[in-house]
């Protein structure tokens, strides 16, 4: 296993006025950085000769370049963090082959108008374009093609914990948010932009006090694809998730939206089939199935509405 670094940040000195103060950016400045750095770092990673080699740790170019980019007093420091970044990936290889011809259905994902955004500096655009206009197809070392695409390098997490570091949720998101940019055929159509998604998820997961609140934050962007088959598993979250067999003698159902007691057991005589649940345990059934379904992946309501009544039926510790 992998030994996380400990880094040792000298305290930053900003002269003003004549005096000293320490002052680090705020919040807001942070994760803007944060956003913009997880698209940077995504683009070289797939796009880039020598990192699709294996030839560069990616994943350690970002977590030795996010104290920089954490503590830059100005947007200068900032792209002086990203220029060392980028410059780990090395040379990028020039190809005398043409790019292939796509259909336009095969360019609705493809947006590049990111890498002239004003908080870049002109020489970090330059080479973000650079690594753009010499990429031809090509394989890399973090996908996996079989049946399906895999990313099973992705899978070597370099932390025995629950709750890893800040720099290692980071990572995590970073990695799983660029899979599905660059990869799911369908994020054109999402209910929200996936570049909003980013900004809406950098704050909780830096904010993620402990593993289940890490988690969980997780598993709400997990169901932000809109797919059936896009889920969550992690040993916390199977804490999280009831594996008890002392269910209710009955089954229910969310029909004209109300929750509907089904398929009652004989000998169970206190409720019986087409009861409407109203409350449990004093909550509201309507505040109950909100509070789950934040965590309910799917692709359309009803499937939604399957595994929000799976978790008030099995009684989640988040109830």
């Amino acid at each position: 296993m992998k030994k996380i670094r400990k880094w040792i940040l000298l305290p930053l000195i900003l002269l003003l006025s004549g005096n000293s103060y320490g002052q680090a950016p705020s919040d807001s400045i942070y994760y803007n950085r944060l956003f913009y750095t997880c698209k940077v770092w995504g683009h070289v990673k797939y796009y880039h000769t020598e990192v699709a080699k294996g030839n560069i740790n990616w994943d350690d170019a970002l977590i030795d370049a996010l104290p920089g980019i954490k503590e830059a007093p100005d947007n200068k420091s900032f792209n002086d963090s990203l220029q060392l970044m980028i410059n780990r990936a090395g040379e990028m290889e020039v190809s005398s082959d043409a790019l292939p011809e796509n259909v336009d259905s095969l360019n609705n994902n493809s947006d590049y108008s990111w890498i002239q955004n004003s908080i870049f500096s002109e020489s970090v655009k330059e080479q973000l374009e650079i690594i753009r206009n010499r990429f031809r197809p090509q394989t890399n070392v973090y996908i996996s093609k079989n049946v399906v695409i895999s990313f099973d390098r992705d899978t070597l997490y370099y932390s025995d914990s629950d709750y890893p570091s800040e720099s290692m949720r980071i990572l995590a998101l970073y990695r799983y948010w660029n899979i599905i940019h660059y990869f799911f055929p369908y994020k054109y159509i999402m209910d929200q932009d996936w570049g909003k998604t980013l900004t809406e998820f950098i704050p909780p997961i830096i904010k993620a006090t402990n593993a289940l609140s890490y988690t969980l934050t997780f598993k709400k962007l997990s169901t932000r694809i809109n797919d059936s088959h896009g889920y969550l598993s992690s040993p916390t979250l199977m804490k999280w998730e009831p594996h008890s067999y002392n269910y209710p003698p009955f089954h229910i159902r969310f029909i004209e939206n109300e929750t509907v007691i089904m398929h009652v057991k004989e000998e169970f005589t206190d409720v019986k089939t087409g009861d409407i649940v109203k409350k449990i345990d004093g909550i509201d059934i309507y505040t109950l199935r909100d509070s789950f379904r934040q965590y309910a992946h799917g692709s359309n309501d009803v499937f939604i509405d399957k595994q929000v009544s799976m978790m008030v039926w099995r009684g989640y510790a988040g109830s």
